[in-house]
């Protein structure tokens, strides 16, 4: 009985703390302690539980009407107690339930059938769901279970290579301001190409702004059939996700904590020391110099008698270090036939790779639903979310200076503690410790009011308002600091204190009303929907700051120099107004029709040009449902699918028709320069939607029973209308106003493929997709070829982003330079890059450059594995892509020119005695030289395949968690990003993917981070 009373005791507790709280149970029930008690006397029942390949373990035995359960330990035998008169309740994912009366029985036996899940199992899509097996568009879904289960931070990460046709790029960024690009289907305009992304209907600025352990299922939107009804919005694909909701079966508690340890992925190896005196020595001699370092100074360094006059530093290694990170998340569901909830904490503590850089985030989700009426429920969702971020005043400029503006024969700091001026920027360890703090507090809130009102039989008026408010609040204050010679005295350098405050806001409010139709007339089913959405969007900011603080420990703006003190403000505001609708007919589950439209009102255009209609048609033959192939009993669902329609996209700059005078214009009036106002730029009343037209063809197979299942896809999209600055002629005085002028397409196809299986007492399950999309511009209405940050074209027939430069032919010889052979550089000497002059004309310039390859993954693809054999399970997420290019820059290239990093593989360097057949050219002590022009020469192959989870487990045996009042518990050891295969110098996910930012594919950038975990989950 000393069991009994401490369950009782632990579940009064908690009807007590959640209930009363809450109202989730009657009252009566928590007045009366009998309650609990009276569960717990009567029999104990025993028995075993089978499928037809053996014992079953962890499945759920509950006592029907009750919260008394238990589940089958690793041989499939468990134990309970049961009041007289019970039903028993046996269920187990991937089976069908049982119910099994007790009687007078002591002893029951139970077989357990599998269930075809895949035939009822039911997807989110626009403004509802709808079965699997019916949908005619292309969507991908993906359950809350397996990223919950992926020990990742984030939701953008733990979707990663989850579902064919959707590409995430992660590119580092401290805890806190991870930065992630989210693509479905390739990039199909040349401007802002992000997914719309909902949260329960409520639309959000990333998916970060829902948490992993909250997720009860993604579905990826890819085609228009299943996207034109959010139009305007939907062109670049839709990503729904819904979260986890309460029940009125028994109260459950979870809590799941694990522990991290960090480390940076991957990092170019540096030379050591002696090579990198000897390149330095070459560079300079190269140049008609005298050495850097003498035989003496080299011999000193290397013995390490005197660190800090003959200092090597390795900088890498000094700046980045393992970091700590422990996560909590308590989840508590339960409720009641009339009320439902779900309430879930969480709390993250993240340290950076690199001193006083931490994250902590704090968030809170509350679900509830409510049944006023048998026709009547109503849902109340709250979501907050809290991020304290801080870092370094210039963290950023620590990333700068490792690879490319820091001396290596330099020395942190001197013995009395003070830092070394190592580079114009100081040197990392000032940077981390003495220069300043960047603090930003992040405040997400996002609330949402629903109903559902069944007016008639099957017709449901339903309407939902949402507020999505995110803030942030920033603080950065730069430190006075004076760097000293150490063996002088003398200044050498000093930086300035400085405080910058920022405050933005965001807000999106949303409201919608749908009217829902369903009904079956024998074989006929015919549904439908027609709603009305409204949104209205606010931004502002404004920044303030001032310089010349008496002291460090004074950050007040007030406490600054008057007379250096800045503000700014600015603020937005755009409307989104819509009508939309859809229907689906449905002739006895074997043919299925369907028809959506939008039509959509935007502020971003100007009168007359507001108004956008999209539609989309699609079309479904389940063959499997045809009578000739009822005797072919190892095919369960057999569907092919075809869909065409047309999206809009109007995420664009605001006010571009709007004409517009510049403030700020500099005017000399009486002698004295003055800020005045003038026109800058022409501005165009005709632009309108970019729009997508999508055809899309499917098929999708499942058969044995769900042991097998696969999908396949063709698509193609080409997004017409794309807004672009076409050139006008330089009299006219002002820039270029955008014109609806471009075109870009993006084709290929989609697999997805699953099985799962049991053996003896080994289940298993294996699953994989891939992806391909081509991706090509097709028209710039006119516009010249564009070379972006000298190593990118952007031009008609051209794939975006594809890397241009020159063909590598090896190093110049006395021979080339006596025939008069051009070269890139005046500099250039015997052993510098040869590059071939295409035209034959002489010079080496644009016209002799080529296509290097493309930046944009052709093929993405992730593999999924998991193993269980009583109790122990393994999980292994494997996800990469293939044929992608990278170009190497930064201090990879660079070499010696900049002083600082040098890359290992330098070593093997062109020198006309020591080596005359070096690989690499000839070093000089020169920026901008001949060597590091964009080249094939230094693009790398991008692909790579990664492990980007692995989780090893042990699922707890019944007999020993029910003992403090558990149902389920697991430990287990988790790690991310494993290792990674790829010939790419970086990181390969960085590689060269973002043009627009030279930094990053020089290296400049908080790195990705791998992870060892060590966790619990358990449930009560």
């Amino acid at each position: 009985m000393k069991n009994k009373q401490f369950v009782y005791r632990l579940r009064k507790g908690c009807f007590y703390f959640l209930f009363l709280s809450m109202g989730g149970y009657p009252l009566s029930m928590l007045a009366s302690p009998s309650y609990v008690v009276e569960q717990q006397v009567g029999k104990t029942v025993t028995g075993s539980v089978t499928d037809n390949m053996g014992p079953l373990a962890g499945v759920s035995i509950v006592v029907k009407g009750t919260t008394n359960g238990t589940v089958t330990d690793v041989d499939g035998n468990y134990s309970i107690e049961v009041p007289t008169g019970s039903v028993l309740q046996f269920s187990y994912i991937g089976y069908n339930m049982k119910e099994i009366v007790v009687g007078n029985q002591t002893h029951i036996d139970v077989k357990m059938s599998e269930d075809n899940q895949l035939l009822d199992e039911v997807v989110v899509i626009g403004y509802g769901t709808q079965k699997k097996v019916n949908l005619t568009g292309a969507v991908s879904s993906v359950k809350g279970e397996v990223l919950n289960e992926r020990t990742f931070n984030n939701s953008t990460t733990a979707l990663q290579g989850m579902a064919p046709g959707l590409t995430i790029i992660d590119k580092g960024g401290e805890p806190g301001n991870e930065s992630s690009s989210i693509n479905i289907r390739g990039i199909g305009t040349l401007g802002k190409s992000n997914p719309l992304i909902l949260v329960d209907n409520v639309p959000v600025s990333s998916m970060n702004d829902v948490l992993p352990q909250d997720i009860e299922s993604v579905s990826i939107l890819k085609d228009a059939a299943s996207a034109s009804i959010y139009g305007s919005r939907a062109a670049n694909g839709v990503i729904l996700v819904t979260t986890k909701r309460g029940s009125d079966k028994k109260l459950t508690i979870n809590y799941n904590f694990n522990y991290s340890v960090q480390k940076p992925t991957r990092f170019p190896k540096s030379v050591d020391a002696a090579t990198y005196m000897d390149i330095i020595n070459e560079a300079y001699t190269n140049m008609g110099n005298s050495p850097r370092f003498n035989d003496e100074y080299i011999q000193k360094t290397l013995s390490g008698e005197d660190p800090f006059k003959y200092p090597w530093t390795n900088w890498i290694d000094f700046i980045f270090q393992d970091a700590p990170q422990q996560q909590h998340a308590l989840s508590i569901t339960g409720g009641s036939e009339k009320n439902k909830f779900r309430l879930s904490l969480n709390y993250l503590n993240q340290d950076g790779v690199i001193d006083n850089v931490n994250n902590k985030r704090y968030s809170i989700r509350l679900n509830n639903d409510y049944k006023l009426h048998d026709k009547l429920t109503v849902s109340a969702d709250l979501s907050f979310i809290r991020k304290d971020n801080t870092k370094p005043y210039k963290a950023n400029d620590v990333y700068w200076m490792y690879y490319s503006d820091l001396m290596w024969t330099t020395t942190p700091y001197y013995p009395d503690g003070s830092y070394t001026y190592a580079s114009s920027k100081g040197n990392p360890a000032a940077n981390i410790y003495e220069s300043g703090y960047c603090d930003t507090k992040k405040n997400n809130f996002m609330a949402s009011l629903s109903a559902d009102w069944e007016i008639i039989e099957a017709l449901h008026l339903k309407g939902r308002f949402s507020a999505y408010i995110d803030n942030a609040e920033g603080k950065n204050y730069a430190n006075e600091h004076v760097f000293k010679d150490y063996y002088t005295g003398s200044q050498i350098g000093k930086w300035e204190n400085s405080l910058e405050e920022v405050r933005n806001g965001h807000t999106n409010i949303d409201k919608n009303i749908t009217l829902d139709y369903k009904r079956k007339f024998g074989i006929h089913e015919l549904s439908g929907l027609i709603g009305y959405q409204e949104t209205v969007d606010n931004s502002n900011e404004i920044k303030a700051s001032r310089k010349y603080f008496a002291y460090n420990d004074l950050q007040e703006l007030d406490l600054g120099d008057l007379t250096t003190r800045t503000n700014n403000g600015k603020s937005s505001k755009w409307v989104l107004k819509s009508l939309f609708g859809r229907v689906n007919y449905n002739i006895n589950d074997r043919y299925l029709l369907e028809a959506n439209f939008r039509y959509d009102g935007s502020s971003r255009f100007a009168d007359g040009h507001r108004w956008g209609f999209f539609p989309s048609f699609s079309a479904g033959w389940r063959i499997s449902e045809e009578s000739f192939m009822k005797n072919i009993k190892a095919i369960d669902n057999l569907k092919l699918r075809g869909s065409w329609g047309q999206l809009g996209n109007q995420d664009i700059d605001l006010y571009q028709y709007y004409q517009t005078v510049g403030v700020t214009q500099p005017y000399t009036f009486g002698g004295q320069l003055v800020n005045g106002a003038a026109m800058t730029s022409l501005a165009n009343q005709y632009i309108t939607w970019e729009t997508s037209t999508v055809t899309n063809v499917g098929v999708d197979l499942d058969m044995l029973n769900g042991l097998f299942s696969f999908s396949g896809e063709y698509f193609y999209k080409k997004t017409d209308d794309i807004l672009l600055k076409v050139d006008i002629p330089y009299l006219i005085g002002l820039d270029a106003p955008t014109q609806n002028v471009g075109s870009v397409e993006n084709k290929g196809w989609e697999i997805a493929v699953s099985h799962r299986n049991k053996i003896g007492n080994v289940n298993y399950a294996v699953s994989a997709n891939l992806s391909d999309v081509r991706n090509k511009i097709v028209s710039l209405g006119g516009i010249q070829p564009q070379i972006v940050n000298e190593k990118y074209i952007r031009g008609e027939g051209y794939a975006m982003n594809t890397l241009w430069g020159y063909e590598y032919m090896g190093l110049m010889t006395q021979e080339d330079f006596d025939n008069g052979y051009p070269v890139v550089n005046t500099a250039a000497k015997v052993g510098s890059p040869k590059f071939r002059d295409r035209n034959k004309d002489g010079i080496l310039n644009d016209k002799d450059k080529v296509d290097l390859g493309g930046t944009i993954p052709r093929y993405t693809y992730g593999l999924n594995l998991n193993v269980e054999y009583k109790g122990f399970y393994i999980d292994a997420f494997f996800q990469g892509v293939l044929k992608n290019k990278s170009i190497c820059s930064g201090g990879v290239t660079d070499g010696p020119f900049w002083g600082g990093f040098i890359w290992e593989e330098w070593a093997d360097r062109y020198h006309p005695e020591n080596n005359p057949n070096g690989k690499y050219p000839l070093v000089m002590w020169q920026k901008s030289g001949p060597s590091n022009a964009p080249s094939d020469f230094w693009v790398r192959n991008s692909s790579y395949l990664r492990l980007k989870n692995l989780q090893i487990g042990y699922n707890i045996p019944t007999q020993i968690i029910k003992k403090i009042g558990a149902s389920q518990c697991r430990v287990y050891l988790s790690g991310t990003n494993l290792f990674t295969l790829t010939d790419c110098v970086y990181d390969p996910e960085i590689g060269s993917a973002d043009p627009d930012n030279s930094s990053i594919s020089r290296g400049n950038y908080y790195p990705q981070i791998k992870t060892l975990s060590a966790g619990i989950d358990i449930t009560f």
